[in-house]
């Protein structure tokens, strides 16, 4: 049976009236609107935050990390030093100093994993990815020889890192230290020695770059995937 008894009739429209909620607008195209709202150094202060009492922060990792960073109030510089400044390596730190400018993960990346993760596990993966899960695809996506063979070897919440070797073609010996680093940090562990993260002949300076900003992602989380200083595409999907 039909759900009205009018069906092509001149009365079938009086009835559909008559059947509807009071005051009910028939649902539209409906329109999206984002905040145009830009934090200042000011407005993310750590002594209005709720964590901060004695005089320092209660948390181990601050909550608003995304919020800082897009204020200016902090750098990714800041959250590198006080990561790896207390390893006593001078060529390590020499070399962190040596870069221009530390202006965040690379967006073509993080679009890679963004759109993969969103379109084949859904959003709920993506909010709810561990940081050493994130960590270690921002690493494999930024490598298509990883990338690819990586893609069967994915789960919603874990990665089988010896399907990876496994495959028949294998990896590149230049790619061998972001897959090692990608292993580590998957497992919160440092991504690798500071002698050999120093050594550029080991580690190119793009990798050197990836493998920062992941061990950032694995220390920090998402926020500093999703602290971009203009919000990307792939962060509004």
């Amino acid at each position: 049976m039909t759900r009205y008894f009018a069906q092509n009739t001149p009365r079938a429209g009086l009835e559909h009236m008559m059947m509807s909620v009071p005051g009910f607008q028939k649902r539209g195209g409906g329109m999206m609107i984002l905040s145009r709202f830009c934090y200042k150094p000011e407005d993310v202060d750590c002594r209005y935050c709720l964590h901060y009492r004695r005089r320092s922060c209660q948390v181990r990792t601050c909550p608003y990390i995304a919020e800082r960073l897009k204020s200016g109030a902090i750098e990714y510089l800041d959250l590198i030093l006080e990561y790896f400044g207390h390893i006593p390596h001078a060529g390590l730190h020499k070399r962190i100093q040596a870069v221009e400018h530390w202006s965040g993960p690379d967006q073509a990346v993080l679009h890679t994993v963004s759109v993969h993760l969103r379109s084949r596990f859904a959003d709920r993966v993506w909010d709810d990815a561990p940081p050493g899960y994130l960590a270690a695809l921002y690493l494999l996506a930024s490598k298509e020889r990883l990338w690819q063979p990586a893609l069967s070897a994915l789960s919603h919440d874990s990665i089988d890192f010896s399907c990876i070797v496994s495959k028949p073609h294998g990896f590149a010996i230049q790619d061998y230290p972001i897959f090692y680093s990608a292993r580590r940090l998957y497992d919160l562990k440092s991504p690798m020695e500071a002698e050999d993260l120093a050594h550029p002949k080991l580690v190119s300076d793009l990798d050197f770059h990836n493998i920062i900003y992941a061990t950032m992602i694995a220390r920090y989380g998402k926020a500093v995937m999703d602290a971009s200083k203009e919000a990307p595409e792939w962060a509004m999907c």
